[in-house]
């Protein structure tokens, strides 16, 4: 490299690497929140179009993400050695925060568009982190807010073509869900194994949603491609995402 073009921000060596390094994060990132945005859609189906109840889509898919989650931190385990164990990494408050947010995103798609429902949670999960941030003492830059604005924008547009006035009860659940995605992921900076920490919250989820299954164990319906939906959820758009 000539020294003119090591003059040339964005050139150097350090640039270089820190593209390499961004490009995968940057597909990985396009990833999860493609399967998150997959959770929507199949839950919308498992709701509306098989006629399951959100209490049982909510159960199934919180177990099968266990499940999963298990089973990856067994392998890893088995692979690497120098896993941590997944007891104790998580918190009940987190747990707390993922069991609301999977409870209330199943209860307001049972009447809630799957277009409008992406776009009030992810306003939602939005707010709330901002909202907290600013309440701790941080201020986002003229940068970090036109970014928010655009990505805003860019989901409205994206969105738009279907997007329905969604019925205000279920919009409000929907932010309730949001603003529980939102305090889990403030939850988790203070959790130094990521993997390890959830899947120790979605263990700690699994009494809690079964306890619920029984308290209402008259109002539930389980058809079979209604739960083959939640296992996909669990499973793929959930623990994988």
């Amino acid at each position: 490299m000539t020294d003119t073009e090591r003059s040339i921000p964005g050139t150097g060596p350090a640039a270089r690497r820190a593209w390499q390094k961004g490009l995968p994060l940057a597909l990985l990132t396009l990833l999860c929140m493609t399967l998150f945005a997959l959770n929507s859609i199949l839950c919308r189906l498992a709701l509306l179009h098989h006629g399951m109840d959100p209490v049982s889509y909510t159960a199934i898919r919180m177990t099968s993400g266990a499940l999963i989650l298990f089973v990856l931190h067994r392998w890893r385990q088995r692979r690497h050695g120098q896993v941590p164990d997944w007891r104790g990494q998580g918190s009940w408050g987190a747990a707390l925060a993922l069991f609301t947010y999977m409870l209330a995103f199943s209860i307001a798609y049972v009447s809630m568009p799957t277009a409008a429902g992406a776009l009030v949670i992810a306003v939602a999960v939005q707010t709330s982190m901002i909202g907290y941030g600013i309440h701790a003492g941080q201020r986002p830059n003229l940068g970090q807010t036109l970014g928010i604005g655009l990505a805003m924008a860019g989901l409205v547009v994206l969105l738009l073509p279907g997007l329905e006035a969604p019925p205000l009860p279920a919009a409000c659940v929907m932010f309730v869900s949001g603003s529980a995605w939102g305090a889990y992921s403030l939850c988790g900076r203070k959790f130094r194994h990521a993997a390890e920490a959830t899947t120790d919250n979605f263990i700690r989820c699994v009494p809690l949603v079964l306890v619920l299954m029984l308290a209402l164990w008259w109002r539930l319906s389980l058809p079979v491609q209604g739960v083959t939906l939640a296992l996909c959820a669990g499973a793929l758009a959930t623990a994988l995402g």
